[in-house]
């Protein structure tokens, strides 16, 4: 029965997946990803609006989000000794991450370092030491979406949901400043994570997402095809 992967099944002496029509088989490709928050905090989003005059502050960190290292899982095995002490294994417990970073780039107005500063001292308010809303998950966690996709955005290729988010770092101290250095600032941002999904559902839902995100590239497009356009073509985005 065809299959996409017989290709790579078939492959076990050269492992060489170069051809046009014949042994093509396409590496996966890192660098082509999304977030987008499904939940996230009311009480912040209110707030930042009030104070900073900060409008949708879960789809500036979508936009802003340059880079993701999420959650891994380790099996730990328990070990057995046997006569002359050779030894053998079997599995024990499964212990998965409870947390993943988020590497951002910061604009002027310094939208992230606003938004975080203001999620962590909402959990935890520095001035007085007690919760600036109702201590409850529901009010200070976020729930997100995160996906990579193949260059052209028309597969997804792994998609996680994440429950019970919220930053780990007030990022106040990743905002050095040097008159010997004029640098970009990308902070880092360590959050937590209570649960993560990865389910065929899941993937259902990423690609819903991806569709808006792939219309909102060629509609980008098309903008500048207007302002350029002896460098754009028109049947690029049919």
């Amino acid at each position: 029965m065809a299959n996409k992967f017989n290709v790579i099944r078939d492959q076990l002496t050269t492992r060489h997946f170069g051809g046009t029509k014949v042994v093509s088989a396409d590496p996966y490709t890192s660098g082509t990803f999304f977030i987008w928050f499904t939940i996230f905090p009311e009480g912040l989003k209110k707030y930042l609006y009030i104070q900073q005059d900060i409008r949708d502050p879960h789809r500036i960190l979508s936009s802003l989000c340059t880079g993701v290292t999420p959650a891994g899982g380790t099996v730990n095995k328990v070990e057995y000794t046997g006569l002359g002490g050779i030894k053998w294994a079997t599995p024990g417990s499964v212990e998965y991450g409870t947390s993943v970073t988020l590497k951002f780039l910061e604009m002027q107005g310094t939208p992230v370092r606003k938004i975080i500063h203001h999620w962590v001292k909402m959990i935890r308010d520095n001035r007085v030491g007690v919760s600036g809303l109702p201590f409850k998950l529901s009010d200070y966690s976020a729930t997100m979406l995160y996906w990579t996709m193949t260059p052209e955005l028309d597969n997804v290729e792994t998609a996680e949901a994440w429950d019970g988010v919220y930053p780990l770092k007030d990022p106040q101290d990743l905002y050095p400043s040097s008159i010997e250095t004029i640098d970009k600032i990308e902070p880092e941002i360590e959050f937590n994570v209570n649960r993560i999904i990865e389910e065929k559902w899941v993937y259902e839902l990423c690609e819903k997402k991806a569709d808006y995100f792939r219309d909102t590239v060629i509609k980008e497009g098309m903008k500048w095809y207007k302002i350029f356009p002896e460098t754009m073509y028109e049947d690029s985005f049919d």
